[in-house]
């Protein structure tokens, strides 16, 4: 007699149970697993999670251990250019004008003039003592007694020669950076800038800078030999412009040397008229 299953009604054959008591207890096991899983989430969202190792973030400095201050830019190149001058000084000087640092530029032009003023003022004030005229004391009243207008005779001449050689030197260097500059781009038809041009000579003060601490120590014991260091270090000034410049309009060596020997000539032309004006001679 056929046998029915008592689930689904299908017939069994013998010994074998119903396919649908194995669909059934499947069925049974993949709930049974899903309840396992869904029960075993919370227990492991309440599980505590090791934190992720943080970067070590730069701790910044206490208050009572202040951070040092970083150089400026413009110091940074300038004491840079110093420490390869004294290593190689031409190769510094090209360096120092293909940047172009127009600031650092006039840093040392400033110290140039200043060093320039106090030594030309205190061999002045060696060399020639100046004794004013008895129209200076009629000029006073005759009131002040002859010691204090020949003191104050001496202080006008002496300041007169001290910034009457700031602005001398500056329209000096002035001119001399012009010719440079107009030398490169006009008559090279170069692509020049002025501020490598500046950059170009103040680098090239640097031998003369020197030569003028050297002069103001030796002007003490003889203000004559201050006066042939001053006169080498002109030199010396004109031999790195002539790199300098050669580097900063980018001219070929003729061409720079003739733009620079231009500039020299427009120097001492301007020098021969600022030292009649002010009434004294250096070189």
């Amino acid at each position: 007699m056929a046998k029915f299953c008592s689930n689904c009604g299908s017939p069994l054959e013998d010994g074998k149970p119903c396919a649908c008591m194995e669909t059934a207890s499947a069925s049974e096991d993949l709930n049974q697993a899903a309840a396992e899983v869904q029960a075993a989430q919370p227990a492991l969202a309440e599980a505590p999670q090791e934190p992720a190792p943080a970067q070590a973030a730069e701790q910044p400095a206490p208050a009572y251990f202040p951070q040092p201050k970083k150089a400026s830019p413009v110091f940074a190149d300038l004491s840079g250019f110093l420490k390869s001058f004294f290593k190689a000084p031409v190769s510094a000087v090209k360096d120092f004008a293909d940047k172009g640092n127009f600031l650092a530029g006039l840093i040392l032009v400033a110290v140039n003039l200043l060093l320039a003023a106090i030594v030309f003022t205190m061999i002045y004030g060696r060399s020639i003592w100046y004794v004013l005229p008895i129209g200076w004391e009629r000029l006073l009243g005759g009131k002040l007694p002859v010691s204090l207008t020949i003191f104050l005779g001496r202080m006008f001449r002496w300041a007169g020669c001290f910034f009457g050689t700031i602005i001398g030197y500056a329209v000096m260097y002035g001119a001399v950076s012009g010719v440079v500059y107009l030398g490169g781009s006009v008559v090279l038809k170069k692509n020049c800038s002025y501020p490598k041009v500046l950059a170009a000579l103040a680098a090239s003060t640097v031998p003369m800078t020197l030569a003028l601490v050297a002069a103001l120590i030796f002007g003490f014991v003889n203000f004559r030999f201050a006066y042939n260091l001053i006169a080498a270090g002109t030199v010396a000034f004109f031999l790195m412009l002539l790199s300098g410049a050669r580097q900063a309009i980018d001219a070929e060596e003729d061409a720079g040397f003739m733009i620079v020997a231009a500039g020299g000539l427009v120097f001492y032309i301007l020098y021969a008229l600022v030292t009649r004006i002010i009434g004294f001679g250096v070189l």
